[in-house]
């Protein structure tokens, strides 16, 4: 099955739209919550300029992102969180 089939757009449109909306929502967010699908819909769109199948397309989508999540989410999350100093100072 064809994604212009179901949407009318060809499907390397489709997930460049959806790689620049995750791009934005990561933006406004700043919590790394979307960046992981963008880079999917990246895949997706490169998977989609050969393989013309719908199908493949989202399951690609769905292993990229799901593996992108799991695998470098938290290693992102330990080095994006502020450092803290302990010190003697106590407020009063």
């Amino acid at each position: 099955m064809d994604v212009s089939t179901i949407f009318g757009i060809s499907g390397w449109l489709l997930w460049l739209i959806l790689f620049i909306a995750f791009l934005a929502a990561e933006t406004l967010t700043v919590g790394l919550t979307t960046i992981w699908f963008a880079g999917g819909a990246l895949v997706a769109l490169f998977v989609s300029l050969a393989v013309p199948n719908f199908w493949v397309q989202i399951a690609v989508f769905i292993v990229v992102s799901v593996v992108l999540l799991w695998a470098v989410r938290p290693f992102a999350l330990k080095y994006m969180k502020p450092r803290k100093t302990e010190t003697n100072y106590k407020e009063s």
